[in-house]
């Protein structure tokens, strides 16, 4: 069975402008974050003071690299470097990543610190084998269901 197009209005729809008017005052732009991501966004900045603090540097991320990298002793063959300005120093590394396990970017054992080189290296071809190898890299979390950070001492 053919099917024609609806025949198109001889006329604009009939609007009152007061409507108009009054639904422009109410309309809001999109966020460009949602409260949801915000809130992880937090947790995981909380995680990363945390984080830094422990290893030995200030909460800024003050201090040499090498000392909170966790690339140092697990990719020895990778020298320690942050050239991108753009970039953190120091990167948070999910070891299963957010496409496999959304709730593990605030929980302490799946998050390490790398510096640009090494993580970056850990998304190359053979970066990826050799972070799995040495444990910087896994396809599902391994942890205790406790072992959520919660702001505390780490």
């Amino acid at each position: 069975m053919k099917r024609s197009p609806m025949p198109r209005r001889a006329q604009r729809l009939k609007t009152d402008p007061e409507k108009v008017r009054q639904w422009e005052r109410r309309r809001k732009p999109i966020a460009q974050r949602s409260r949801k991501r915000a809130g992880e966004d937090r947790a995981r900045a909380k995680l990363k003071r945390a984080l830094l603090v422990a290893s030995g540097l200030t909460a800024d991320g003050a201090g040499p690299i090498e000392r909170a990298c966790a690339g140092v002793v697990l990719l020895p063959e990778i020298r320690c470097a942050s050239p991108f300005g753009a970039r953190p120093r120091l990167e948070m590394h999910e070891v299963v990543k957010r496409s496999r396990w959304r709730k593990g970017l605030t929980v302490r054992s799946n998050v390490v610190l790398l510096c640009q080189a090494h993580h970056d290296y850990t998304e190359t071809a053979e970066g990826i084998a050799r972070a799995t190898e040495v444990g910087l890299l896994a396809s599902a979390p391994h942890v205790h269901p406790f072992d959520k950070f919660e702001g505390g001492s780490c």
